[in-house]
């Protein structure tokens, strides 16, 4: 379920309760490097649309594209 989430503005919610070893969702989308990923973010940002999710220290997983 799509909700407002108070610290991340929209976000995705699971709609049951779930439990520790669940499987809720996945995506898919381009691998960058965090750098890359900061940038493409400032983009995203500026139009209001952004899905970037951190997966390493050093990796974001851009499923905007």
């Amino acid at each position: 379920m799509l909700g407002r989430s108070d610290t991340h503005g929209f976000g995705v919610f699971a709609a049951e309760p779930t439990g520790t070893g669940d499987f809720v969702g996945g995506n898919v989308g381009e691998l960058v490097p965090r750098d890359e990923a900061h940038e493409i973010g400032q983009v995203y940002d500026a139009v209001g649309v952004s899905y970037l999710y951190t997966l390493t220290r050093d990796v974001v997983l851009d499923a905007t594209r």
